[in-house]
């Protein structure tokens, strides 16, 4: 059905997840920990990330091939499941409209896109509404995301040539969307991100900017054939 790919590097920074998943997910899905630069696999499904740089698509890309055939949900290690059965939640919502292949929660904490933060939720959200259609040039940005299988095989795995974290999103929702798949944040499902405050990055998002760019020459037109190309060569599922 689904697996939850969650890259890590400290047990510090992921002992929240862990202690939340724990309480709140019964019964627990398959869950894949990207061990970057450790072993511990905290009980569940461990694959070593051993490279010198770490690159979040790469160590994405490993998990969704690790789960075949299944939806993927995309978890940073620092967050927090905050509602019972949230996994289980997520996946119900994803399907509910056929065209969305790609669907966040609501963000308590950090999210660079504004729709996606539940302390500004008044600015966009009204208590019917169950969902927002995010369109170009706008990203849904990934610190919890569920992933419809469909989209990783009709357009590919995440963007290895973006380097660490950042614009690895926006390249995959950029795709979906040429692909007519919809990108989408549901507030129906909430989870918290860091510490929950809403302070945004640190400044780095400037050089991802330029990968971003690089792999992307006009924000919000189709890919020209050259990149349709390297994606059927280079990201296979």
């Amino acid at each position: 059905m689904y697996a939850v790919v969650i890259p890590n590097r400290y047990k510090e920074v992921i002992a929240p997840l862990l202690d939340s998943i724990e309480a709140k997910i019964k019964p627990k899905p398959l869950i894949i920990i990207i061990q970057d630069g450790h072993r511990d696999s905290y009980g569940y499904h461990g694959i070593p990330y051993d490279e010198e740089h770490f690159c979040f698509a790469r160590a994405i890309n490993i998990g969704i091939r690790a789960a075949a055939g299944k939806d993927i949900i995309i978890l940073n290690d620092d967050c927090k499941i905050l509602e019972f059965a949230f996994f289980e939640r997520l996946r119900q919502m994803a399907y509910i409209d056929p065209q969305c292949g790609i669907l966040s929660p609501l963000i308590v904490g950090c999210a660079g896109n504004p729709v996606q933060r539940w302390h500004e939720m008044v600015r966009y959200w009204t208590p019917e509404v169950d969902f927002i259609n995010v369109t170009e040039p706008s990203p849904v940005c990934f610190p919890c995301v569920y992933v419809k299988r469909k989209v990783f095989e009709q357009i590919g795995l995440m963007n290895e040539q973006i380097p660490g974290y950042g614009y690895d999103d926006h390249d995959l929702c950029s795709r979906a969307r040429f692909a007519s798949w919809k990108t989408m944040v549901t507030q129906r499902a909430i989870i918290q991100h860091g510490d929950g405050s809403p302070a945004l990055g640190d400044g780095r998002g400037r050089s991802w900017a330029t990968s971003y760019m690089k792999r992307w020459p006009g924000i919000g037109t189709p890919p020209p054939p050259e990149c349709e190309g390297y994606i059927k060569r280079n990201f296979k599922v």
